[in-house]
């Protein structure tokens, strides 16, 4: 799912609106996974 958001958003510094019926299940879910991988991608690690 991440990827295909990725094909619609053109550039990486312009956020997108993600929204389910209830708001914090699935958007939390996907909102979450999305911070993690670019938090990886940048090489931030906490400890």
């Amino acid at each position: 799912m991440i990827g295909l958001m990725r094909e619609y958003q053109e550039h990486d510094d312009v956020p997108i609106c993600i929204h389910c019926s209830a708001g914090c299940g699935r958007t939390g879910a996907i909102c979450a996974i999305d911070y993690t991988w670019n938090l990886l991608k940048a090489g931030v690690r906490t400890i």
